[in-house]
């Protein structure tokens, strides 16, 4: 083969490998993998808090408007990031018979029936394993 032939076989990859990117790109992002629908068995919470995660657990009515309120936890997975910014809460989203959240880390647990955003940040603060930079007390 003469160098003309490589290079228009490199040329023709580089093409391919550029339009492969474009395509890619035009698919939506898969699902948070740190989200969960459902129960999670016994085993697994104890895998995820060795794992230094923190399972925030939020059991909702049926029927009731969550949508606003299971937003908002979502945004905690990013308000509670490391300074690397991993993410260190595993929020569980089931359907029971009264509205409660759960915390619960290798640092203890917390329970509480009453949605307040700001107590569940302090509550995240003293549970997180890795304190996060929005959990530091500045005097």
């Amino acid at each position: 083969m003469n160098k003309q032939a490589i290079s228009l076989i490199f040329v023709a990859m580089l093409l391919c490998s550029s339009a492969a990117y474009l395509i890619s790109t035009l698919f939506p992002r898969r699902r948070n993998p740190f989200i969960f629908y459902g129960e999670l068995s016994e085993l697994a919470e104890k895998e995820l808090i060795n794992a230094n995660l923190t399972i925030l657990k939020f059991t909702y009515v049926k029927g009731e408007k969550n949508e606003s309120k299971i937003k908002e936890l979502r945004s905690l997975q990013n308000w509670a990031r490391t300074n690397l910014g991993e993410v260190q809460v595993f929020l569980v989203i089931k359907e029971g018979e009264r509205e409660k959240l759960e915390l619960k880390s290798a640092l203890g647990e917390w329970e509480t029936s009453e949605f307040n955003l700001t107590r569940i940040r302090q509550k995240l603060c003293d549970l997180l394993v890795y304190k996060p930079i929005n959990c530091l007390k500045l005097p």
